[in-house]
């Protein structure tokens, strides 16, 4: 269930009993070792091996559920500990970060608060974490809008592919500035 070019090491980061969950759905690819603690626990970035070829962080679905702050705190611990790293991640506009939430809890996901929005990742340079901007785009950027798809969801895309109200966006960490 995962790309492998055969070079990669894959590492899943996520609270134990998500962890356990997952060992007993999914089959554990060779390639990938799972660390079951908080993504706020630095110690976890001990269990990453130094990478040699550079290293790339994935936060699907995650940031959004936290305050800046701690946004913040879980950059800044990348960035100290893997300089010319990469992480790609997903962001909501604060215009619809409430909104967006609320579909999701109404879904039945219940608390599940979402937190943190941001209307341009390139805001996020000036944060003193030493983050470049390498690329962003809506989510729906990429994706064929089909006709047989009801009209909420076509047109939610075609608003979020001309305002970028959910974007992917892809930052390198630099040096951190003092």
């Amino acid at each position: 269930y995962r790309v492998n070019n055969g070079r990669i090491k894959w590492y899943d980061l996520d609270v134990p009993q998500v962890i356990r969950l997952r060992s007993e759905l999914l089959p554990k690819p060779p390639e990938a070792a799972a660390i079951p603690k908080s993504m706020f626990d630095e110690s976890f970035l001990d269990d990453i091996a130094a990478p040699r070829d550079g290293i790339l962080f994935l936060a699907g679905g995650v940031l959004m559920y936290f305050d800046e702050a701690k946004v913040r705190e879980f950059l800044a611990m990348l960035a100290r500990r893997f300089p010319g790293g990469e992480i790609v991640f997903d962001s909501i506009a604060p215009s619809i970060l409430r909104a967006v939430s609320r579909m999701v809890q109404r879904s039945g996901i219940s608390g599940a608060e979402m937190k943190w929005g941001i209307r341009s990742a390139a805001e996020m340079e000036h944060w003193g974490l030493g983050l470049k901007l390498l690329e962003q785009y809506p989510v729906s950027f990429k994706t064929r809008i089909y006709p047989s798809w009801g009209f909420p969801i076509r047109f939610a895309m075609r608003l979020n592919n001309a305002f970028s109200l959910i974007n992917i966006n892809r930052m390198a960490f630099g040096p951190v500035e003092k």
